[in-house]
C-alpha cells in the first residue's frame, strides 16, 4: 500500500490499494472479511485498483460449487478501478491453465 501525506491545507490523498488475482478471488468467495469490508463498506476511503487480467484470472478460478454471489461482483465493479493490463504493461493476457487455477484457489482458500 502507498500512503501519501500532503502539507497542511492541501487535500489529503487516499491510499492506493492494488488487488491481485488471489485477493479478488478471496473477496468473491467471501474468504477474507477484511477485503469484504474494504470493498463493501470502506471502498470510498481508498483508491482500489486492479487490471482486467487479475479479474479474468479470479473469475476463471471460480468453480460451479462455490458460494459465489453475483452481487459481490457488481459491488466490486462499482468500487474498484479496473485498468487494461495491455495498456498498462504492454503484455498480452495469457491463457488461464488448470495449474494456475489450483494455485489461486489454494492461496485464496488457505485461511478460510
Amino acid at each position: 500500500m502507498e500512503i501519501s501525506i500532503k502539507a497542511k491545507g492541501e487535500k489529503m490523498q487516499k491510499q492506493t490499494i492494488y488487488l491481485n488475482s488471489s485477493s479478488i478471488l478471496k473477496y468473491l468467495l467471501g474468504a477474507d472479511e477484511y477485503l469484504t469490508e474494504l470493498i463493501t463498506a470502506r471502498g470510498t476511503e481508498f483508491n482500489i485498483t486492479t487490471t482486467d487480467f487479475e479479474v479474468y484470472e479470479a473469475l476463471g478460478s471460480l468453480k460451479p460449487y462455490d458460494d459465489f454471489k453475483i452481487n459481490k461482483l457488481v459491488k466490486f465493479f462499482e468500487i474498484v478501478d479496473v485498468k487494461s493490463r495491455k495498456d498498462s504493461t504492454g503484455n498480452e493476457k495469457s491463457i488461464l491453465k488448470h495449474e494456475r487455477v489450483d494455485q489461486l484457489r489454494k492461496s485464496a482458500l488457505q485461511n478460510k
